[in-house]
């Protein structure tokens, strides 16, 4: 019981984290998604928002990379240019994206 409810009192440890450690996983990984990630970047995304930007910057960056960002924001429709910021500075700070001046691109050795 004790398990359970520092899951759900935690703000600051990664929710999927939490799980894979309480089930003895090895090298559990930040998910990315969940609401304490979210807030980490303190992006104010909700997990729909932020996985389908995801999702649609993936999409783009693999058919055409690198892209400018000004062209990678034209490719994410339905969704306002700073919501899709957000989302490209999360990434790129864990390292899923690569920024080189003004071109982002997919990772090379993207963390799983």
């Amino acid at each position: 019981i004790a398990s359970m409810a520092d899951y759900a009192e935690n703000e600051r440890i990664c929710r999927s984290r939490m799980l894979l450690i309480y089930f003895d996983e090895k090298n559990p990984k930040d998910c990315g998604s969940c609401d304490v990630c979210l807030r980490k970047t303190e992006n104010g995304l909700t997990n729909y928002e932020f996985n389908k930007i995801e999702t649609l910057l993936a999409e783009s960056l693999e058919a055409t990379s690198p892209q400018r960002l000004d062209n990678l924001l034209q490719s994410i429709p339905g969704f306002p240019a700073e919501k899709v910021i957000k989302v490209i500075r999360f990434l790129v700070d864990r390292g899923r994206l690569s920024l080189n001046d003004d071109e982002i691109a997919l990772s090379v050795h993207r963390p799983g």
